[in-house]
């Protein structure tokens, strides 16, 4: 795969996770022959490796803010499943590794009329690294987006949180909601439109750790080049190992 590879739909290009499944970005990408991936942390557990779990609180909510309003907010190990509807659909299934902005992930994406594809990213510092099946040389993608998130936690504000209380729907786990966008660009470089109808909900333990989180958007507008675009986006995180010692780095040529 070249860095000459013809460019994807302009609207696939923005679906940030799920434009893997038709493989490169776009012409430009540096292709990094022969790299190797970051080399991986253990496997998820139920707690991270060597610490005991956090004493439940009487203010949940207060415990999660406390932890994860500071920047950056903890390392967490993370499955996160995403559906899209609209002018495309499809579904992605990824297994992640989070800390700050950056991730590594192994995604399984199907989007309609096209083969399914398994992929894997790495992400630092602005900066993805995006491969196909093992084996393919990574190729490096300045200013790569992925929508939804992985960390949905970067901008936290309480201010922006209301208190649900306990919620039996999720075996008593305290719910947080939230209208709010979870970056700083709502736009997300669109010329016209960008993210409404946003619907965040947080799903908290006893002592205050997330354990699921579902951010529900419509991207509404049009892109850079023109391209209409209207996507519904559900995803859906489960959060494990908050607080691990996780760390990522580019792949090694």
């Amino acid at each position: 795969m070249s860095s000459s590879a013809a460019v994807n739909p302009p609207h696939l290009r923005r679906l940030g996770l799920l434009a893997l499944a038709v493989g490169v970005l776009g012409a430009g990408c540096r292709v990094m022959p022969g790299a190797s991936p970051a080399a991986s942390t253990p496997p998820a557990s139920a707690s991270p490796s060597g610490s005991a779990p956090p004493s439940p609180t009487a203010d949940p909510a207060g415990a999660f803010f406390a932890r994860f309003a500071d920047a950056p907010p903890p390392p967490y190990r993370l499955l996160l499943e995403v559906a899209i509807s609209g002018l495309s659909s499809g579904t992605a299934r990824l297994s992640a590794e989070v800390a700050g902005a950056d991730y590594r992930a192994d995604v399984h994406v199907e989007l309609a009329g096209l083969p399914a594809r398994d992929s894997q990213v790495v992400f630092v510092d602005g900066t993805a690294y995006l491969r196909g099946a093992e084996g393919e040389a990574w190729v490096a993608v300045p200013d790569y987006r992925s929508q939804p998130p992985l960390n949905p936690f970067l901008l936290l504000d309480p201010a922006d949180f209301s208190d649900e209380g306990a919620d039996p729907a999720h075996g008593g786990l305290r719910r947080l909601h939230s209208s709010a966008w979870v970056e700083e660009d709502a736009t997300l470089g669109y010329r016209q439109g960008g993210v409404r109808d946003v619907s965040f909900d947080v799903w908290l333990d006893a002592a205050g750790m997330p354990v699921e989180a579902e951010l529900d958007f419509q991207l509404l507008g049009v892109d850079p080049s023109g391209q209409q675009v209207d996507l519904r986006y559900e995803a859906n995180y489960t959060f494990s190992d908050v607080g691990a010692d996780i760390t990522i780095v580019p792949p090694v040529p």
